[in-house]
C-alpha cells in the first residue's frame, strides 16, 4: 500500500503509532524520513529509547537514522531542549513545537488548520519542514486572513523573508519530486519481477476451481445414470444419454459410463462416471481422472 501511495503522491506522511508492531516496523522501514515527535519529560524521552532500542535490534532503523521532534515546548519545562539533546539516543531537530495549550482546540475540534492565529506556531511549521526538505504544497505563508492583513501593514522585513522562501521552493519541490519518480521505477521493475510469480499462482487455482467444477458434474452424471440403470440394468446407451441431459455438452462428451452387476440376488449394479480433468493450457493431455461410484438396486 505504501509504495501505491508513492506512486499517486509527492509527499506520503504515516503515524505509526508509539507502539513497536511488525506492522510499524515495516513501515519504519521502508519511510525515507522517520520523525519521533516526543514531549519534553522523561517518560517521553524513556519511550524514545525503547523504540530506538527496539528498531536498531530488529533490524529496520538506526539511531543516527531518526529524526527527533520535540512538541509542546515551553520555557517553563523542567527538561529543557539542551537536556533533551543530551538524553535522546538520535539526533534531535533544532526546532521544536511551542506549546499552544486552548489556542489549538478549536482548530482540533472542527479538523480546520487555519483558525490557528499563532505566527509562532506557523513559523515553527515551517523551520521543521525546511529541516525536512519538505515544500508546503502551496507557495507562501500558510496563515489565517487576518494574520496576513496585519502582516502587510508591517514594514517590508517580513515580506522579502516569505519571497526569499518562495523563490527557493522551485528547486526543492524538483529535489523532493525527483526521488519519487525513481522510486516508482524500482517498484515498477519490482512488480515486472513478480509477474510471473502471480500468473502462476491465478493459473494454479483456476486449475483447481476446473478440477472441483468437474467433480460436480461427473457426480450429477453417475446420479442420473444410476436412476436410469434402476429401470435398465444394462442399457449403457440409455445411460449415456442420461448422462448428456444431466450436464453440460462440453463435459458429457468427455464422460464415460460403465456399468457392473454387483449381486445377482440382491439385484444391486454398479453405476462409475469416470471423465478427465480439463487442463487450462491448450494442447496437452490431462493425466487425471475423476472416477465417481453410485450403486442403484433394480426395479422388479
Amino acid at each position: 500500500m505504501v509504495f501505491l501511495l508513492r506512486q499517486l503522491y509527492d509527499l506520503v506522511l504515516i503515524d505509526a503509532g508509539a507502539h513497536v508492531t511488525p506492522v510499524q516496523a515495516a513501515a519504519v522501514e521502508v519511510a525515507d524520513e522517520v520523525v519521533q515527535v516526543v514531549t519534553p519529560d522523561l517518560v517521553s524521552l524513556r519511550a524514545l529509547r525503547r523504540n530506538v532500542g527496539w528498531w536498531e535490534s530488529l533490524g529496520v532503523r538506526k539511531p543516527d537514522a531518526v529524526r527527533v521532534l520535540v512538541n509542546r515546548h515551553t520555557s517553563a519545562d523542567e527538561v529543557q531542549f539542551d537536556a533533551v539533546r543530551q538524553l535522546s539516543p538520535a539526533p534531535v531537530l533544532a526546532t521544536s513545537v511551542p506549546h499552544l495549550g486552548r489556542n489549538l482546540e478549536t482548530a482540533m475540534n472542527s479538523r480546520s488548520p487555519h483558525l490557528v492565529e499563532s505566527e509562532n506556531w506557523w513559523r515553527a511549521l515551517r523551520a521543521v519542514g525546511d529541516e525536512l526538505h519538505v515544500l508546503r504544497a502551496v507557495p507562501g505563508a500558510q496563515v489565517p486572513a487576518a494574520n496576513a492583513r496585519r502582516r502587510s501593514l508591517r514594514p517590508g522585513s517580513r515580506r522579502s523573508s516569505d519571497a526569499g522562501t518562495e523563490t527557493a521552493a522551485p528547486s526543492s519541490r524538483a529535489g523532493r519530486r525527483a526521488a519519487p519518480a525513481a522510486q516508482s521505477g524500482a517498484v515498477s521493475v519490482e512488480l515486472l519481477g513478480a509477474l510471473p510469480v502471480l500468473l502462476l499462482v491465478l493459473l494454479t487455482l483456476a486449475q483447481l476451481a476446473a478440477a472441483s467444477l468437474t467433480y460436480v458434474w461427473a457426480g450429477h452424471g453417475a446420479a442420473a445414470a444410476a436412476r436410469e440403470a434402476a429401470v435398465a440394468p444394462y442399457d449403457i446407451a440409455a445411460a449415456q444419454a442420461a448422462v448428456r441431459e444431466a450436464v453440460p455438452s462440453s463435459v458429457a462428451h468427455t464422460m464415460h459410463v460403465t456399468i457392473t452387476r454387483n449381486g445377482a440376488a440382491s439385484g444391486e449394479v454398479g453405476v462409475r462416471v469416470r471423465t478427465p480433468v480439463p487442463l487450462l493450457l491448450p494442447g496437452l493431455g490431462s493425466p487425471w481422472d475423476i472416477t465417481v461410484d453410485r450403486r442403484v438396486v433394480t426395479e422388479p
